[in-house]
Order: C-alpha cells, then structure tokens, then sequence
C-alpha cells in the first residue's frame, strides 16, 4: 500500500527560459540520486502551416527543418551550460 514506485523517467518542459533552465538542472540533480531514472526535455513549438513566401516546401520538410533546429540550438544550450554529456534526451 504505501511502497514507492521506482521513477524511471523525469520529464521537464523547456523553453530555453530562465525558469526551464532552472527546472532541468534540478530534474539532472533527481536523477543523478535516482540511478534507474533518466531525463527527458520537452520542447513545444509551432510550425507554420502556410508561411508568407510561398517556399515550395510541405509541412513534414518544414516540421523536420524546424526539429532539426531547435535539436541543434538545444545542442549548443547543452554544451555551454557544461551538460553535454549529462545524458539529457530532447523530445
């Protein structure tokens, strides 16, 4: 009844904010004290459906060039903050 379930996974919402910055150090300060756990950093963002230029792109070629994007700027967040190898995933 009141044992504990083992946390294998720590989900953090990231908006390259302050705040997010500071909830995805204390989501890698969890899991380092839960060993079996790992962190995800989630980042929301919206893809233009039509866009004002008329680039002969459809939207899966848009959505994987923004993807693609953000997974490097995130890289690049990672690396300056010295987290680089803190085995943090992007979702």
């Amino acid at each position: 009844p009141n044992e504990q379930l083992p946390v294998q996974r720590i989900v953090v919402p990231f908006d390259f904010s302050g705040p997010s910055d500071t909830a995805l150090k204390i989501g890698l300060h969890f899991v380092k004290q839960l060993t079996q756990a790992s962190l995800e950093a989630v980042h929301v963002f919206d893809v233009p459906i039509m866009n004002k230029y008329e680039l002969q792109m459809d939207h899966s070629e848009i959505t994987d060039k923004v993807f693609n994007h953000k997974r490097k700027v995130f890289q690049t967040y990672l690396e300056k903050q010295g987290l680089k190898n803190a085995g943090i995933g992007l979702e």
